[in-house]
């Protein structure tokens, strides 16, 4: 019987002490950063966009300082930030190694994603345009949002 109480007392503590990829629409510990760079370009050729659960912020910038920055910002709808925290799986995330493909290689432009959550931050860069698979739904709400603020003056 002690046996029986033991295994079923390490099993229950072993379910609550693994980690869980914790429902993050409802936290407000959650910042996802996004952008753009393309090396030979003149004019504005950064993107910037930081997006919390209340806000989107996009600063376009360009390499050289004579050209000035334009900054957009807009209020974030519940269900946009619901849909785009809904699309973070932060251990898959974590898994990606920091650089995939050849970023900006022959002026083809990098694209990069930075998730900070629970005090931790990843960051991954890669082609800009392409697809990472195992991050499709977030690329694909992550670019809606970031096309939302393109006819920003």
């Amino acid at each position: 019987m002690k046996k029986f109480i033991f295994l079923y007392l390490f099993i229950l503590l072993s379910a609550f002490s693994c980690e869980k990829n914790a429902d993050i629409t409802s936290q407000n510990n959650l910042v996802i950063k996004t952008g753009s760079s393309f090396g030979m370009c003149a004019g504005l050729c950064i993107t910037e966009v930081v997006i919390n659960p209340t806000q989107i912020v996009m600063e376009r910038k360009a390499w050289r300082a004579n050209i000035a920055n334009q900054t957009c910002q807009r209020t974030i709808a519940t269900q946009e930030w619901q849909k785009l925290a809904k699309a973070v799986d932060f251990n898959t995330f974590k898994a990606l190694p920091e650089t995939i493909g050849c970023p900006d290689c022959a002026d083809g432009g990098a694209e990069w994603i930075e998730i900070i959550y629970q005090e931790q931050a990843k960051k991954v860069t890669f082609e800009y345009g392409k697809d990472v698979p195992q991050i499709t739904n977030l690329l694909t709400e992550i670019r809606k949002l970031r096309e939302s603020l393109n006819n920003c003056e």
